[in-house]
């Protein structure tokens, strides 16, 4: 790592054992942010309690706490998401809005797993005050820009968005959605979570628990003549083939999907039983 991608750690070294739990992760999450870091992981070790951030898609070590503090930031982080601080047995998850010691709201994903030595506790990070950033924000180059806003220009289709883990797949996806939100296109978006509130777009979120998974909602809003759908996920073969028949029908859809490369995604579409035929005509 370069001196001027170096971070400096300085903040939460000197804060670690002289702060309360409760105000050492509010520092820590804010402090996170600031770094644009994407998810924050707090996971049981052997002999202590490791804290790292996600950054430009590259894990990166923060520091190791004593068992006994470490464990009481897991607690209070997932008090903060509205799950049970003790529970160390079962999986949770949760979702909810801290604020930090210097007044910056911060929306947190929160997931913990019981693992040999005690949890790992993965929060994803979303600031609110940041936002949705435009396509020119995103680091591509003119040429790149180009060819995006060329396929966004297109009245129907289907736009795939591969890639690695934490690599920006959900960043471009919501800027697309920006770039057409002109006020002339219906669009709505189906979400796992619901990430960024954009005004003037129809926001779906997935609950399983009731069975509206992304194929259930999916089926649904192309009966309420939308011009973009915004799919966050395919991760079935009724979801993808969904997304194709809308994409051929005269909708312009965005979705992002597991693979690392463009060549992936296709494989991947077949995977989930898509006619050829159908991929190219969408």
């Amino acid at each position: 790592m370069s001196d001027e991608e170096a971070i400096d750690f300085e903040q939460i070294e000197a804060e670690t054992e002289i702060a309360s739990p409760e105000i050492f992760a509010g520092n820590l999450l804010e402090w996170a942010v600031e770094r644009q870091a994407s998810d924050l992981f707090i996971s049981d070790e052997a002999q202590s309690v490791s804290i790292g951030i996600r950054r430009l898609g590259r894990v990166e070590h923060v520091r190791k706490l004593t068992r006994d503090y470490g464990r009481r930031i897991q607690g209070h982080v997932r008090v903060l998401a509205g799950g049970d601080p003790g529970e160390m047995l079962r999986p949770t998850e949760g979702r909810g809005i801290t604020v930090t010691p210097n007044g910056r709201a911060i929306d947190l994903r929160l997931s913990s797993m019981p693992t040999l030595h005690g949890q790992d506790v993965s929060i994803r990070l979303f600031d609110p005050v940041s936002g949705v950033r435009s396509l020119n924000e995103l680091g591509y180059d003119a040429t790149e820009l180009e060819m995006i806003r060329e396929l966004l220009r297109q009245p129907s289709g289907l736009i795939l968005i591969a890639g690695p883990v934490a690599s920006g797949k959900s960043s471009t996806l919501y800027a697309m959605v920006d770039e057409l939100n002109d006020g002339s296109r219906k669009i709505h978006t189906l979400e796992d979570p619901i990430e960024h509130s954009i005004p003037g777009v129809i926001q779906s979120q997935i609950n399983e628990r009731a069975n509206l998974g992304f194929a259930e909602l999916l089926s649904t809003v192309l009966r309420h003549s939308p011009d973009v759908i915004m799919i966050g996920e395919i991760r079935d073969a009724r979801t993808a083939a969904t997304a194709i028949r809308a994409g051929a029908s005269g909708q312009l859809v965005l979705a992002t999907i597991h693979a690392r490369s463009a060549a992936e995604a296709i494989d991947s579409m077949l995977h989930y039983g898509v006619n050829p035929n159908a991929i190219s005509q969408a």
